[in-house]
């Protein structure tokens, strides 16, 4: 039988989007290890379209008027990324 680690259920829970699918806004959730890290969405196009630090475990973006679709979410700090989809529905 094959198991996960902890480190990598851990992993798996350093970002959190919610709710997902949205149509206007989210929160995201991270770990504390990525606190004042890079908080980046990016569309399709691979366009960053929004650009900020979280500097909180909870934060709410607002999105606000961006198109409908997939997006990738990311959060970095240091050498450590971790992403996410979004979608963004009417």
């Amino acid at each position: 039988p094959v198991s996960l680690s902890t480190e990598f259920n851990i992993l798996l829970e350093s970002l959190l989007i919610y709710p997902n699918p949205t149509n206007g806004s989210f929160t995201v959730q991270v770990a504390q290890e990525f606190l004042e890290g890079e908080f980046t969405v990016v569309n399709g196009l691979g366009q960053v379209v929004k650009n900020l630090v979280v500097s909180q475990t909870n934060t709410p973006i607002n999105i606000m008027g961006m198109a409908t679709g997939l997006y990738i979410v990311k959060v970095k700090k240091g050498n450590k990324t971790q992403s996410t989809k979004l979608v963004i529905s009417n």
